[in-house]
């Protein structure tokens, strides 16, 4: 795949999670793919496609509203697309999770196959407290 059609993938793969599109993520994620998060959180460490989709779905359940993301930079090269971002999501329990990412996505043959993930944990810790993290089941 070209770069342009890598980039695609990754750019769709954050339509989709705004628009909480969950048959689009599944289609985007490869079966066998891995997802890195930064330590600090209980989502860190690496995660296969189910959990995920797992975690997406519980922090979405928990939400007010849709996940708010803005992709402000992108960069691609060979099969890495790189990308800095920033999100807001209201929660039901009215706690705003506001944040900036860099994601560094690996694709292959038009599927996302590995993704590391680099965010504010402290912020992360704050708004997902016990007792948030409880309510997501």
């Amino acid at each position: 795949m070209s770069i342009e059609e890598n980039k695609k993938v990754v750019l769709d793969y954050f339509a989709a999670s705004k628009a909480g599109d969950v048959e689009k993520l599944k289609q985007l994620i490869a079966d066998d793919a891995k997802r890195w998060m930064i330590p600090g959180t209980p989502f860190s460490g690496v995660a296969d496609k189910a959990e995920m989709i797992g975690a997406f779905e519980a922090v979405s359940s928990a939400s007010d509203g849709p996940f708010d993301n803005e992709v402000e930079y992108v960069t691609a090269e060979e099969d890495r697309v790189s990308v800095t971002a920033k999100s807001e999501l209201k929660l039901k329990s009215g706690k705003v999770y506001s944040n900036v990412y860099h994601f560094l996505f690996f694709v292959e043959n038009g599927q996302i196959k590995y993704i590391k993930e680099y965010f504010n944990t402290a912020h992360f810790n704050e708004v997902f407290t016990e007792e948030e993290l409880a309510k997501l089941g």
